[in-house]
C-alpha cells in the first residue's frame, strides 16, 4: 500500500467541485448514505482533478457505476469539461487532460 505524504493528504482534505457544492450528497441519486469525493479524472490525471476541482460526490453504488459503466463515467466527464470550458477555452483543458470528452 502506497504511504501517503501529509502534502497529498492535505490536497485531498481540501478537494471542491467546480459544479457541486454540497460535497456530503450523491450527486447522481437520492442517496441518503454520506458520499465520498472522488476525482472524475483519476489515474496520472488525479491530481490535475483535485487542482481544478474535477471532484464529484458519489456514494458507493455510485462510485462503483463510475467505474464499471463506461456510459456513465463519460456523462459526467463530460459535465465537468463542458463546466471547465465556460471560463477557459478547450485547448487549457486538453493541456489539463489530455483528452477531449466532448
Amino acid at each position: 500500500m502506497k504511504i501517503r505524504t501529509y502534502k497529498q493528504t492535505k490536497k485531498e482534505r481540501e478537494r471542491y467541485s467546480i459544479i457541486y457544492q454540497d460535497l456530503t450528497k450523491c450527486a447522481k441519486c437520492p442517496s441518503t448514505e454520506l458520499a465520498d469525493k472522488n476525482e472524475v479524472f483519476e489515474g496520472a490525471k488525479r491530481n490535475a482533478s483535485i487542482k481544478h476541482g474535477f471532484i464529484i460526490p458519489l456514494c458507493t453504488k455510485c462510485h462503483k457505476k463510475f467505474h464499471n459503466n463506461r456510459d456513465f463515467a463519460l456523462i459526467i466527464k463530460r459535465q465537468f469539461q463542458e463546466e471547465f470550458e465556460k471560463t477557459h477555452t478547450r485547448e487549457e483543458f486538453l493541456s489539463i487532460i489530455h483528452r477531449n470528452y466532448l
